[in-house]
């Protein structure tokens, strides 16, 4: 098992060492959220799909710290009457690691501003080593300078592992939360999906693949709906949100009886390139105006048309 933050990698998933002592002081001597009396799995439930977008920047880091405070962490706040770049500092086996918090949109990546002031924390609160976690991602330069300082990045793939090996059992989200009354799988089959288009493109500056999905109303009334951007989970339980619709797309408005409309998003090339047979595709409909929320789930051995597509487009492109 090799050493990560005071985290031991074992593959599949990691797990956090335990110590016997758990401290921490509050800013201000209060939480915003205090998550020794709150219910985590109500506050997780709604948070998780939107990467805490409906949260405070202030409660995002205070679940942060009540994450490694869960796992045995000692932990305490930085001195917020003045910025030096780190939010928390966490101790793990005598080992001090500062660590800076973002709760950023999926769209807006971590630069480099951001590694550079957790690398200066480091020096300025004495700690071995740092460390950042946002619920989006890095940009490559951010990459590229946290490699050469030894910084330990954690993107929402990492931060949601985390949050599943520690809360919830090593199950996924949507498994653990069917006990919740929503968002529930479909059962009066008046809404169904199916998988028309797994394609995946490869060009000189981005990777993605890109599903179409055909949304059917059976039922013999209009029905209006919203979607959230799906949910792929492979079959190594590894789960990953789409990153946008296409312009094309439907996304939301009324779908009348009978009628079929066509969903087109893309996924991050990195997270699912290919797929397996026990894969799933997982689509959230919020029924308006009744505030229903429901979730259909289709394995990705349903998928027939066309088989998969692989497409790889040379750059520059080549001449006639």
């Amino acid at each position: 098992m090799s050493r990560y933050f005071g985290l031991k990698l074992a593959s599949p998933n990691f797990y956090f060492e335990n110590e016997a002592v758990k401290w921490y002081t509050l800013m201000q001597g209060s939480m915003a959220l205090d998550f020794k009396k709150l219910d985590v799995d109500s506050f997780l439930f709604g948070a998780i799909p939107v990467r805490f977008q409906d949260t405070s920047s202030q409660d995002f880091q205070d679940f942060i710290a009540h994450l490694f405070v869960e796992n045995g962490y000692v932990l305490k706040q930085a001195d917020f009457s003045r910025d030096f770049g780190a939010d928390l500092i966490v101790t793990n086996e005598g080992v001090r690691t500062a660590v800076r918090v973002k709760r950023y949109h999926e769209v807006h990546k971590l630069g480099i501003s951001d590694l550079q002031q957790i690398i200066g924390a480091q020096a300025y609160y004495n700690c071995q080593q740092s460390m950042v976690i946002t619920s989006s991602s890095f940009t490559a330069a951010a990459r590229e300078l946290a490699a050469t300082h030894e910084v330990i990045l954690w993107d929402w793939t990492t931060l949601l592992q985390a949050i599943v090996d520690t809360f919830f059992s090593g199950m996924d989200y949507f498994t653990y939360f069917k006990k919740y009354p929503g968002p529930t799988l479909a059962e009066d089959k008046q809404l169904s999906f199916s998988i028309q288009r797994f394609e995946h493109i490869q060009t000189k500056d981005q990777s993605y693949s890109l599903l179409d999905v055909e949304l059917t109303n059976a039922s013999e009334s209009a029905i209006r709906v919203h979607c959230d951007l799906p949910i792929y989970i492979n079959y190594k339980r590894k789960q990953y949100a789409a990153i946008n619709w296409s312009d094309d797309s439907f996304v939301n408005g009324i779908i009348h009886p009978e009628a079929v409309v066509t969903l087109t998003f893309s996924f991050s090339g990195r997270h699912v390139s290919t797929y397996h047979n026990q894969d799933r595709l997982i689509l959230i409909l919020h029924i308006m105006p009744h505030g229903e929320t429901i979730m259909l789930e289709q394995k990705m051995a349903a998928h027939k048309p066309g088989g998969l597509l692989y497409r790889i487009f040379r750059w520059p492109f080549p001449r006639r």
